[in-house]
């Protein structure tokens, strides 16, 4: 492996660390003018919405007061509907009346609080109060009137509830009101509230000061709004030019990192791909010493590449391929009209000499079978002869006459004899594999393998010397 100061190229982290610092502080510089920017529109939303409840309180207050007003009047001018024989109470405006008077979302004076609750000035608070003064200044009167109105109603004997009027404000007829006679009372009522000029005055002095207070609501945060809008103005140039500088930031880091990283890299890939090594310069330091590092890889893997297949495939006592590479072949070869025999062998003994003389003297026998084997059945690819377990082997020999079977195994007989071992074989023959396939001819081997070994029991022809 060559030395790694051969390696060569500016470190990332002379380029990075400058960038990320230059655009972590642009980040921050966008992030507080997005704050700003948040913060100013939130207020300028509250102020817009703080306005709307307002004037709108006060609306509700100048509608509560018209509302009390007009139906009482309405009430006054027509306390009674129906046949005038026998008359009923004109319950329309009165029940009007009486609602607006007991509702407690409407009440005049809870108005004060709701509106102190916002930014308003002092001024405006002042004239709501002045407003809600006048506004129960007028109750007193409509409360008059409605009690003339509630007499005249008993003078003329017309039924009624006898709590109806109890939800209004608590007025005591003087004596000389009590004489008037029953029309007398209605037309006193009708003076008090369209004739009666502080009544009237008392209306005025609530509709001007509501509508200055409104006024006053409506300037002021207008130009509060004004003010908040020129700051969005000022925060939102601040964003753009800070968009503006990691924008440029951005393309130039990357313009780097794409030339001297990312299409290295994509080079490197390709490369890879073809199993050919990498160029180790012009590129970051990073880069080109991981360049280094894979062709330093790829020169032990040449080196392992063919050990490690040697020990996944062949076998390391016999030097046969192993069980695995028996599985690939049945698995990728073609069942054509190719001519196949196949001999399983069974080394006979291999438990009764492990256990009599040990595991090396077994190891032993094992080899010596895989000899006969070799020299009998193996193929100049030397891949037709795999040792598929402990004690047993298996050779595949294909285009073969069916004549020629026996000279294999008369070779065998003698093999057997010169290497001191006993194996029992079991044939089996395909003229064309794809009529019969491998896993049927491997089970007609299997059956006459062990009808073999059977037999070789039987006749006590398993001996072995084991004197070697």
């Amino acid at each position: 492996m060559s030395n790694k100061k051969e390696v060569k190229g500016i470190r990332s982290a002379y380029i990075f660390i400058p960038t990320i610092v230059i655009i972590t502080a642009i980040y921050i510089l966008t992030i507080i003018s997005t704050v700003f920017i948040v913060t100013y529109m939130s207020e300028d939303t509250k102020e817009m919405t703080d306005t709307a409840a307002v004037t709108s309180e006060i609306s509700q207050l100048q509608g509560t007061s018209s509302k009390l007003s007009k139906t009482a009047q309405s009430f006054v001018l027509n306390p009674t509907v129906g046949n005038p024989a026998s008359p009923n109470v004109n319950m329309g405006p009165l029940n009007a009346y009486l609602q607006d008077l007991t509702d407690k979302t409407r009440k005049p004076a809870d108005a004060i609080p709701i509106i102190e609750k916002y930014n308003v000035s002092t001024n405006v608070i002042n004239n709501v109060k002045t407003a809600v003064d006048k506004i129960n200044y007028m109750i007193q009167y409509q409360a008059h009137a409605l009690y003339l109105v509630k007499a005249y109603l008993d003078d003329k004997n017309v039924s009624y509830e006898p709590t109806l009027f109890d939800s209004v404000a608590k007025y005591e007829l003087t004596d000389t009101e009590k004489a008037l006679t029953a029309d007398e009372k209605k037309s006193k009522a009708y003076e008090i509230l369209l004739t009666n000029r502080e009544y009237q005055d008392a209306e005025g002095v609530v509709s001007e000061s509501l509508r200055a207070a409104s006024l006053e609501v409506t300037e002021t945060s207008l130009v509060r709004q004004k003010d908040l809008t020129a700051n969005i103005k000022m925060s939102r140039g601040l964003l753009w030019g800070s968009i503006l500088l990691i924008l440029v930031f951005n393309i130039i880091f990357f313009a780097i990192l794409l030339r001297r990283l990312v299409f290295p890299i994509i080079k490197f890939a390709k490369r890879i791909d073809d199993n050919e090594k990498l160029d180790s310069t012009h590129s970051l330091y990073e880069a080109n010493y991981l360049a280094y590092s894979y062709n330093a890889l790829l020169d032990r893997h040449k080196e392992f590449e063919n050990e490690l297949r040697y020990v996944a495939e062949y076998d390391s006592l016999t030097g046969l391929p192993n069980r695995y590479s028996y599985n690939e072949f049945l698995k990728n070869t073609v069942e054509d009209e190719k001519s196949v025999c196949i001999f399983l062998f069974d080394l006979n003994n291999l438990k009764f000499v492990n256990d009599t003389y040990g595991h090396a003297k077994g190891d032993e026998l094992i080899k010596n079978a895989s000899l006969c084997i070799k020299e009998c059945f193996l193929d100049e690819a030397g891949k037709n002869c795999y040792r598929i377990g402990g004690d047993e082997f298996v050779s595949i020999l294909e285009n073969i006459d069916k004549e020629d079977i026996n000279k294999y195994l008369d070779k065998f007989t003698e093999l057997e004899k010169k290497h001191k071992v006993s194996i029992a074989v079991g044939c089996a023959y395909a003229k064309s594999i794809k009529d019969i396939g491998y896993e049927r001819l491997i089970i007609s081997a299997d059956k006459n393998m062990y009808k073999n070994k059977s037999e070789m029991y039987k006749k006590q022809e398993n001996k072995i010397d084991l004197d070697n």
